[in-house]
């Protein structure tokens, strides 16, 4: 007898810290998990972000949390209940984005950086 767990791809991905990228909307969109992240290890909820990149890392960009008077800061908005987007036409420029379909990618704490590490050179 060979027996396997029935298991929901969707809701294992919703279960992880995740960005969803957009190039349709031009919008990146984090999941709840992402959001509780940011949040805990800010120490409060996150409602700006800036965007940073690094130059010699390509396809690798951060999310820190901000005050709303920070230069560059952007509001994330709030789609549904738990999670958060954001406009980011000016990051996919800077990435040359290609991927037409929406994509997902992990998000993971930096503690050097203090923001969300987003690596587009992997893919869920």
């Amino acid at each position: 007898m060979r027996l396997r767990v029935l298991q929901d791809t969707k809701g294992v991905r919703r279960g992880t810290p995740s960005i969803a990228i957009s190039n349709k909307l031009m919008r990146a969109t984090l999941n709840r998990h992402a959001v509780m992240l940011m949040s805990d290890k800010y120490g409060s909820e996150v409602t700006h972000v800036q965007i940073l990149l690094d130059d010699d890392a390509p396809g690798i960009f951060y999310l820190q949390p901000c005050l709303e008077i920070a230069d560059g800061a952007k509001k994330l908005d709030k789609p549904s209940p738990g999670t958060r987007s954001l406009q980011v036409s000016l990051l996919l420029k800077e990435l040359n984005w290609q991927e037409q379909a929406t994509t997902r990618f992990p998000v993971v704490w930096e503690e050097e950086v203090q923001a969300a590490k987003v690596d587009t050179n992997i893919q869920r």
